[in-house]
């Protein structure tokens, strides 16, 4: 009875051994399938990229009214009180660029909503390995001056529908050529290939 009992033990630890070599397998199995699939979708996303200069999401619109340039340096209006208005620029560190441009943005709402702005999203694509990676969003910076008395950026639009930005951003000059630049609603980071307004990629 006690040898039975022994024999019943094993048996059960090899069963559950197997078990668990199979559900391991099968999770395998499903992890590969899904990124067989998303190397797929991103190697269908990323082929033939092409850009516009007028993006809207929700009830925002943006405009480019200047080509995507890279430089060293980009110079700003920076205001958000109406009593601290000045000139300001930035400048890039040394092996970086920056990656600007000016845009109208356009408004149908006031500035009480969370996420105001649209995301212009920074991504890093690898088109040989099929890989998409969110790095950085775009800076806003207002153009010219405005006298509204505003205390924040986006107070701007209780006031007006439509603004001139500049976006700029930072990024390593050994990554500017493979870098896009995409439009999507505020807080949303996806790439979206139908709102490319900048392509770098060589």
């Amino acid at each position: 009875m006690k040898r039975l009992f022994q024999i019943f033990i094993i048996f059960s630890i090899f069963s559950c051994n197997k078990s668990n070599i199979d559900t391991k397998k099968i999770e395998k199995s499903k992890k590969d399938s899904l990124l067989a699939i998303k190397k797929k979708e991103d190697s269908i996303i990323i082929s033939n990229i092409s850009t516009i200069k007028e993006v809207s999401v929700g009830d925002k619109t943006i405009k480019l009214i200047s080509k995507p340039k890279v430089s060293k340096e980009v110079e700003f209006e920076n205001e958000y009180l109406s009593s601290t208005t000045f000139y300001s620029r930035k400048i890039a560190e040394r092996n970086n660029v920056l990656i600007n441009f000016q845009f109208k943005l356009t408004s149908k709402s006031k500035s009480n909503t969370n996420n105001f702005f649209p995301n212009l999203n920074v991504f890093i694509i690898d088109k040989e390995k099929s890989n998409i990676k969110h790095i950085n969003e775009m800076h806003y910076q207002l153009l010219n001056k405005t006298d509204k008395p505003i205390s924040y950026l986006e107070q701007i639009f209780d006031y007006q529908e439509s603004a001139i930005f500049v976006g700029w951003v930072e990024v390593e000059e050994k990554l500017l050529n493979k870098i896009v630049i995409s439009v999507n609603k505020g807080g949303n980071r996806k790439l979206m290939k139908e709102n490319i307004v900048a392509n770098f990629i060589k």
